[in-house]
């Protein structure tokens, strides 16, 4: 019995032609949503309200197949297929992902980790200070206590930062003179002379070292300048986020304490923002977005994010 005999409403039964048509007006209710500009073209005002790639957008033939194969009539019988119910379509293509892409998000989020599960060889801003740390002490490994805060302070001073943080001293002028002095043989493509005299340092130097590079990924974009550069230099972007509760364990197990001023820094400013960005487009109906969700504990809280 259907929803009108229910209420109590007569009705017959119709007939086949009747049921084509009205299932052939479901298909092209069905396909102007799907051809809509508004869910297609990318015309939202959201930040990261981006195209999806044409690999990942369906085929509008394809969708004809939510339509279960109607079976043959029975005598006596008109069938009909309910198409609330019926399933839609495994598309099976996988992304082509471009071949330079960076990154941008929280410390510890998971952006390395994107960007092996696809493939891309990852090179740093953060390269260059590394070589320092282990210059100065013999390690290069960033989990080694304090390393963290060195690595930010070094990365801040190369590039000139003044701020309450990173103010002006006696300590930094001496550490500034002696990296000029000394940079020429930690290499990395870096105008060590420069260094502590222009916010382009770093990016400068990892888009001169991977101008040879046809495939790869930089993880650790922290500025709006580096992620400018990067993108004129030809990179995609994708933004890596995580639920809150994953990132803090994902700190705890790094030996990151919650309230490090690591995760305040001004390194982490620019991604806290895009985090916010990214939320507030993900509410908002369109396209799928450059935001990777790298969480298997908890879902993505917008159907136009990148799961894993």
């Amino acid at each position: 019995m259907n929803e009108l005999q229910t209420a109590g409403v007569p009705t017959k039964p119709l007939s086949i032609e009747a049921q084509t048509r009205r299932d052939e007006m479901a298909l092209k209710g069905l396909t102007s949503l799907i051809n809509n500009p508004e869910f297609a073209d990318g015309n939202n005002s959201g930040k990261f309200d981006l195209p999806m790639p044409p690999d990942m957008i369906p085929n509008p033939a394809e969708v004809k197949s939510i339509f279960k194969p109607r079976p043959a009539n029975l005598p006596g019988q008109n069938v009909r297929v309910d198409v609330r119910k019926a399933e839609a379509p495994v598309v099976e293509k996988e992304v082509v992902w471009p071949a330079k892409i960076f990154t941008t998000g929280r410390l510890a989020v998971g952006k390395d980790t994107f960007l092996n599960k696809i493939g891309r060889p990852i090179q740093g801003f953060a390269d260059p200070l590394y070589a320092i740390q282990k210059a100065f002490f013999g390690t290069d490994d960033k989990k080694a206590p304090g390393a963290r805060a060195f690595l930010q302070q070094v990365g801040q001073w190369g590039r000139g930062t003044v701020t309450d943080k990173y103010p002006i001293t006696a300590e930094r002028a001496v550490f500034v003179t002696l990296i000029a002095a000394m940079g020429e043989s930690l290499g990395f493509d870096v105008d060590w002379k420069a260094f502590g005299k222009t916010d382009s340092l770093w990016v400068d130097a990892l888009i001169s070292r991977t101008a040879a590079l046809d495939r790869l990924g930089v993880s650790n974009v922290r500025f709006k300048n580096e992620r400018e550069a990067l993108t004129d230099a030809g990179f995609t972007h994708f933004h890596v986020m995580c639920s809150p509760q994953t990132l803090a364990a994902r700190h705890a197990a790094a030996g990151i304490p919650a309230n490090s001023p690591t995760l305040t820094d001004i390194s982490e400013q620019m991604a806290i923002s895009l985090d916010k960005a990214a939320l507030d487009a993900g509410s908002k109906p369109g396209n799928k977005l450059r935001v990777i969700w790298s969480d298997d504990k908890i879902k993505s809280p917008s159907a136009r994010f990148i799961t894993r």
